[in-house]
């Protein structure tokens, strides 16, 4: 099909939807803006070091869960394993500097991935663990989501989910034969090229924030409709996510995570005190008959850091509520009975469902018995961390860092890959 012909269907497409979530996706990105340019500017100025930067931005970032696509695999998880595995930190700060500030043209952005590029290649090959290593796909995404930070109307930036339904279209061309570097350009080039066209064809004036929304949701009805006329396999795991590496024992866990029964209640916790043994940890089981107890504690015995778990059955939504009392026992029981054996604690919800904006109820728990982190993740999304460590051979210091240093809710975009 001939290239215009498709930015025709998807603009067209694009304004026969309703518009409403876009619109209040981006306004939340345009309050946002001055401040995060406020973290980059104070980084690339050095008034802060690279640990400072690093977790500011994740802090502010994370606090509009689902707006910013930055916490999953080509974003944070991807700063988090660079800033882990470079020895020379002050090299990879001054690195960070020269590529994050805004490069004035194509030419010159597409320096800047090879420069990073070379860098994380440099530290692949002198790393341990394989595991460990960034990923040099995720620079581009990495490098431009940060230079649209700073200008939102000159580097578009490199979502993976708009590059694969481009490539799927036809419109990138051989996009995974290219360098990582001109793989960039050719969005870049695409981007505009169709911004230019249906600013003229259409009479109208178009942001990249509405080419990100084109791009990104297009074809989605005709997606959602396929998954429902299309009959599953016998067997086959009822999850809207490829879990290619998870076996049938986890197939009903969803369903688990939202009944009521007795007899559920019981399976869903045992169940996930397996999903945390065959990810790797070593696990007691406590939960109902063991008197006032979590479901249970998982134990990283190299990496020293432990998790008490509690799944919680819920046919809609889990809140924590009241339950932050006992939450905070258990933690703190736990921690006077192991305290000697491991340095951090992590206390982790899995349910159907969680209620948002619990954070006044986390800092209480956090405040009370002094742990970590408060994490809460979906019973489909612990799924998606079982496949993840097998697809992608990472280790439970890979899961600590990226997936359980920060509190609050697991969310979709945080597994990009």
């Amino acid at each position: 099909m001939e290239k215009n012909s498709i930015f025709e269907k998807m603009y067209l497409d694009y304004v026969s939807k309703d518009q409403s979530e876009m619109d209040e996706l981006d306004n939340t990105r345009f309050e946002q803006l001055p401040e995060l340019k406020t973290i980059i500017e104070n980084f690339l100025e050095k008034k802060v070091d690279l640990t400072s930067f690093k977790t500011t931005l994740d802090s502010a970032l994370k606090r509009n869960r689902g707006v910013w696509g930055f916490s999953g695999f080509s974003g944070q998880m991807f700063f988090n394993m660079l800033f882990n595995s470079a020895e020379d930190t002050d090299k990879l700060t001054q690195l960070l500097i020269t590529t994050i500030k805004i490069p004035k043209d194509v030419d010159e952005a597409k320096e800047k991935i090879r420069l990073l590029e070379e860098f994380v290649l440099e530290i692949q090959e002198i790393v341990e663990v394989r595991s460990k290593a960034p990923n040099t796909g995720h620079i581009p995404f990495f490098l431009s989501f940060l230079w649209q930070i700073q200008d939102i109307e000159t580097f578009p930036a490199y979502y993976k989910k708009s590059i694969v339904k481009l490539d799927e279209l036809g419109v990138l061309e051989n996009l995974w034969e290219k360098e990582i570097d001109e793989c960039y350009e050719q969005f870049y080039h695409v981007t505009f090229e169709y911004k230019s066209y249906i600013e003229s064809k259409q009479k109208t004036n178009l942001t990249l924030y509405d080419i990100e929304h084109m791009f990104y949701h297009y074809g989605e009805e005709n997606e959602e409709r396929a998954k429902e006329i299309i009959p599953k396999e016998k067997g086959r795991l009822e999850s809207s996510y490829e879990l290619e590496f998870v076996g049938l024992y986890f197939g009903n866990l969803e369903q688990l995570s939202r009944s009521e029964d007795r007899k559920d209640v019981k399976i869903f916790e045992k169940k996930i005190g397996k999903l945390f043994e065959i990810m790797g940890f070593e696990v007691i089981y406590l939960g109902q008959g063991a008197g006032r107890e979590p479901d249970g504690v998982a134990f990283a015995v190299r990496e020293r850091y432990c998790v008490i778990f509690d799944a919680k059955c819920r046919s809609n939504f889990y809140s924590i509520g009241t339950d932050y009392r006992a939450i905070t026992e258990y933690i703190k029981n736990k921690k006077y009975k192991y305290g000697m054996q491991y340095e951090k604690f992590y206390f982790v919800l899995v349910s159907s469902e969680f209620k948002e904006n619990e954070n006044k109820k986390i800092k209480l728990v956090k405040r009370d018995s002094a742990v970590h982190s408060v994490i809460m993740i979906t019973a489909a999304n612990l799924l998606k961390l079982l496949n993840q460590k097998f697809k992608l051979n990472f280790n439970l210091d890979y899961i600590e860092t990226n997936f359980f240093m920060s509190d609050g809710i697991i969310t979709d975009d945080m597994f990009q890959e």
